[in-house]
């Protein structure tokens, strides 16, 4: 080979490595992520791109087993905080979120459908009975969690839900002004999003589409 076809040829060498072969990863890299993608995804409320790590807790369900950050891996879920003797704010997300999980369950297959959580911030009313009676009168895959107040408080604390006591006209006669948002976990245990309030259960089906098809 001549000095100037050597040339030629490193110079052609060059081209391939500094133009055509990032122009394929590229267009390969389109090919793979064509669709929505998680910064483009417009929800009422917000979503974290990337998404926040979750430390790990430990509440109770419904039937008195444990139920710690290991059991929210492995598929996508839905969290809400509230009480059972709320008097709006807690029924009306819980019936939004069971008319979104019925319509889900003739769109999506069993193993993209949210398992919905609601945890109790009024552990001394609500036992273990009356969680499990409250959320299966929304619906039957519902799970209801249960902690006495030092872990409810660090779990409040982490997605940043606010609840105060408020006292009535008795000590016994009390309820909680607390954060009304939805939050959904994707399947590594970590926050992905809020749903902001009121919740319109076609909108809460769209939008966890939206961002199953953009992760």
């Amino acid at each position: 080979m001549t000095k100037k076809k050597s040339h030629s040829f490193i110079l052609t060498q060059l081209i391939a490595i500094f133009i055509v072969i990032p122009a394929i990863a590229m267009y390969f890299g389109v090919i793979r992520h064509h669709g929505p993608r998680l910064q483009d995804v417009k929800i009422n409320g917000l979503v974290l791109n990337p998404s926040k790590d979750i430390e790990d807790f430990n509440l109770q369900d419904q039937n008195g087993a444990p139920f710690s950050k290991g059991n929210l891996r492995g598929r996508w879920s839905m969290m809400f905080f509230g009480f059972t003797n709320c008097a709006s704010v807690c029924p009306t997300t819980l019936s939004a979120l069971n008319k979104m999980y019925k319509s889900l369950e003739q769109q999506l297959p069993d193993n993209q459908l949210p398992q919905v959580v609601f945890v109790t911030i009024d552990a001394d009313r609500d036992n273990t009975y009356r969680m499990r009676t409250y959320v299966h009168a929304f619906n039957p895959h519902f799970i209801g969690l249960r902690g006495d107040d030092k872990s409810t408080t660090a779990l409040e604390n982490q997605f940043h839900i606010v609840s105060v006591k408020m006292q009535g006209d008795t000590k016994a006669d009390y309820y909680f002004d607390h954060s009304a948002e939805i939050l959904l976990i994707n399947p590594k245990g970590e926050l992905q999003a809020y749903f902001s309030y009121p919740h319109n259960p076609e909108q809460l089906v769209n939008e966890y589409k939206e961002i199953l098809r953009a992760s």
